[in-house]
């Protein structure tokens, strides 16, 4: 047998030579991410699949005359922005699977990495597609209709993607609007005025401000189109969605300021820009929507929706505001085959930190127990503050750091039975009058006069990972009194499998502030707020 893997990455396609019977055979698998679509192919046996459509995870079988069978499972690992593919290819002369002559797997939980899109070169499926020809062809006079009409969406190789039930202009979210042609649910006053749209289209603000979702009627194929933009400043994700078709960004890294396009077929299309104004707690939004029928010739609709439209960001709750599934870890591992009494397999941890919905939180570099970070240390602890800080022994899969400013905790916590590590922090500057507290790159950066002191506080990293934690600011002192814990849940309902009780009501004191420096052995600056929900500043003085 000999394979190759497509520039893209993501497919393989293979010649399979079974000298049993003196025979070759072509399969291939080819997943599109781009426009979520799977191809499978043996011979000339071919056959579409649509993502959207397809149960994520879920193994399925696809065979040539109960002779030749490719057996494929596909895992979204949207946090990792990569594929995970399980894919094997029997040849068989017995019917259902048995007596196999060849049996080779391809991919064994292999993770592949996602490439981006680039949505601005997508071309129609009919390169040169006309509808004034379309129509002429089939000598249709006014619109589509009926056969006709299931023609034209079959030309376009839209069908698919369309929702079953269309958008509404006459009903909620779309209705009441303003005069010009917008809902607006966001409760905030805005500073400025949504732009008029066009009368065969009605948009909705969405409630948290930051979100663009709207309906479009089209007379050329009798239906309306849904296409949308939704910023999640609390999850910090992107979402772009025309009709079923959708595209997840994580925001994390994303580059700001960049001219994108979104589009389904190049029929549709959604063209946007985006830039963060951290300190202004504000997104600035352009995005212009297109209806396009014609490869060679203008589109038919085009429309601005926003012009450096500012946004304003929600205040994030972080117990609240995220969104985070419960996954039975007892099931998800009897799903997966495996033994719940065994460390699970990187592939599985994968799956289920993706299943939870945390795995876009996670950082690039896992922290280490064994790493100059937690080591040496007695009982758990490493301490580099030079004053007396009673302190009780830690037990089991944690080590901690305090560091030599003193008022700041720094935790690895071990889940050994999903072989994963998790950065745990609460930093107080007591210099600056800052605090910085999280769970892997899901924390916030505050100042204090935004901070609710005295006040048990929580931070959960789904139901996996939840931090608890309470501060006292006692000014005249200079001391801080900090309560912390730590609990570790595999399961949504039921007991937790380790609870911490890192510090209670331990006094840590404010050391004198050199201001040439600050907070002195953190590797926190500024410029990494802009990671974080709530702060983000680019490198630089604020004020001179």
């Amino acid at each position: 047998m000999t394979c190759y893997i497509p520039s893209y990455c993501t497919g393989i396609n293979c010649c399979i030579e079974v000298d049993q019977i003196g025979k070759t055979f072509n399969v291939y698998a080819l997943l599109d991410g781009c426009n979520w679509r799977l191809t499978l192919g043996i011979e000339r046996r071919k056959i579409d699949i649509s993502l959207l459509d397809y149960n994520w995870g879920q193994t399925q079988i696809f065979t040539l005359m109960d002779i030749i069978y490719l057996e494929y499972s596909v895992h979204d690992l949207k946090g990792e922005n990569s594929y995970m593919l399980n894919v094997k290819i029997k040849v068989c002369l017995q019917k259902g699977g048995g007596s196999c002559l060849f049996t080779k797997t391809l991919f064994e939980n292999t993770k592949i990495q996602k490439f981006g899109c680039d949505w601005s070169h997508s071309e129609f499926k009919i390169q040169d597609f006309s509808l004034q020809k379309f129509l002429s062809d089939n000598d249709v006079v006014d619109n589509a209709a009926g056969l006709i009409l299931d023609k034209l969406l079959e030309e376009l190789g839209i069908t698919s993607e369309l929702k079953d039930t269309q958008c509404n202009r006459a009903l909620s979210p779309y209705t009441p609007v303003d005069s010009n042609g917008w809902n607006i649910g966001c409760e905030k006053t805005l500073p400025y005025i949504l732009p008029a749209i066009p009368n065969t289209m009605s948009c909705h603000l969405t409630d948290t401000c930051t979100g663009i979702d709207c309906c479009i009627d089209v007379d050329q194929i009798s239906r309306s189109i849904n296409v949308y933009i939704k910023l999640d400043a609390c999850n910090y994700k992107l979402t772009a969605g025309i009709e079923k078709l959708t595209f997840d960004v994580p925001l994390l890294n994303y580059e700001f300021g960049q001219k994108q396009s979104f589009r389904l077929k190049n029929i549709f299309r959604i063209d946007y820009s985006i830039i963060d104004l951290s300190m202004e707690k504000q997104f600035v939004v352009d995005m212009d929507v297109s209806v396009c029928f014609e490869a060679n010739s203008p589109c038919v609709f085009t429309s601005t929706v926003m012009n450096s439209a500012r946004l304003p960001k929600p205040i994030c709750d972080l117990r609240s505001n995220l969104s985070f599934e419960d996954i039975s870890f007892k099931e998800l591992v009897e799903n997966l085959l495996l033994d719940v009494t065994q460390q699970l397999p990187s592939y599985a941890a994968d799956i289920l930190l993706e299943r939870l919905g945390i795995s876009q939180w996670m950082q690039d570099v896992p922290c280490s127990r064994q790493s100059s970070q937690y080591t040496p240390n007695v009982k758990g602890w490493k301490i580099l503050c030079p004053s007396n800080i009673p302190l009780q022994g830690l037990t089991g899969n944690l080590s901690c750091t305090i560091p030599d400013y003193c008022t700041g905790i720094d935790c690895c916590v071990e889940i050994p039975q999903i072989g994963r590590t998790f950065h745990v922090y609460l930093l107080l500057d007591a210099c600056s009058h800052r605090l910085k507290i999280g769970i892997e790159n899901l924390g916030l950066d505050q100042a204090y006069f935004n901070f609710e002191f005295d006040k048990v506080h929580e931070i959960r990293l789904s139901k996996l990972l939840t931090l608890q934690y309470s501060v006292s600011d006692l000014d005249g002192k200079k001391k801080y009194i900090v309560n912390m814990n730590i609990t570790v849940c595999l399961e949504p309902l039921g007991s937790c499998i380790f609870t911490w009780d890192i510090l209670k009501d331990v006094y840590l004191p404010k050391l004198g502030c050199d201001w040439n420096t600050s907070m002195s052995g953190s590797d926190w600056n500024i410029s990494m707020a802009g990671k974080y929900l709530y702060m983000g500043h680019s490198q630089g003085c604020l004020f001179t």
